[in-house]
């Protein structure tokens, strides 16, 4: 089966059948891969999509970033909102996405949407995983992240990150490279 094809299952299964959601972009591979199968899965979920971009302010090019997702979300007709955190280089990863998923659930809240779609994929998954056990975590811990959480929707889990850069080049999409994903993972 095919990734479209896993993809369109997986939100049939998951997604609310109707109403709207708030797609988080942050404008690199993995985002821009899900942005581009939410919106040619319409048929299937029939949610109104709104493209949501933190600009954390903390990379030097983040504004040129926030208006490269702008003009994404433009270019496939979806609303688009720009969060401007001004977080600051110096912010920690963790104060990053706890600011980030505030302002996330304040624009699902500000839209009415009843989900919040991730693009967390299956690498992910398994680094949770090995993180969450390093750290000893208990058996609650260990089983990563759920596929439905409250608000939050990662319909990505079973695709690879291999599988969503080979879909990226088969439709042509450009994405931003941060250079702190580059880094290999501590564990």
């Amino acid at each position: 089966m095919t990734l479209p094809d896993r993809f369109r299952t997986a939100m049939m299964q998951l997604a609310p059948r109707a109403g709207t959601a708030v797609v988080a972009v942050s404008g690199g591979p993995d985002s821009v891969a899900l942005l581009d199968l939410l919106v040619a899965t319409r048929d299937a979920h029939h949610l109104d999509l709104v493209v949501a971009h933190a600009d954390h302010g903390i990379h030097p090019e983040s504004a040129t970033l926030a208006a490269t997702v702008a003009n994404l979300g433009a270019s496939y007709r979806v609303p688009c909102e720009i969060g401007r955190l001004q977080l600051g280089p110096g912010t920690s990863e963790t104060a990053a996405r706890e600011a980030r998923y505030a302002w996330l659930n304040a624009v699902a809240a500000a839209h009415g949407a009843a989900v919040v779609i991730t693009a967390h994929h299956a690498d992910d998954q398994a680094e949770t995983i090995l993180m969450r056990l390093r750290s000893g975590s208990g058996p609650a811990g260990r089983s990563g992240m759920a596929e439905w959480n409250g608000r939050v929707l990662p319909p990505l889990l079973t695709a690879t990150r291999e599988e969503l850069a080979s879909y990226r080049r088969e439709r042509k999409l450009d994405a931003w490279q941060d250079p702190a994903n580059s880094y290999p993972v501590q564990l």
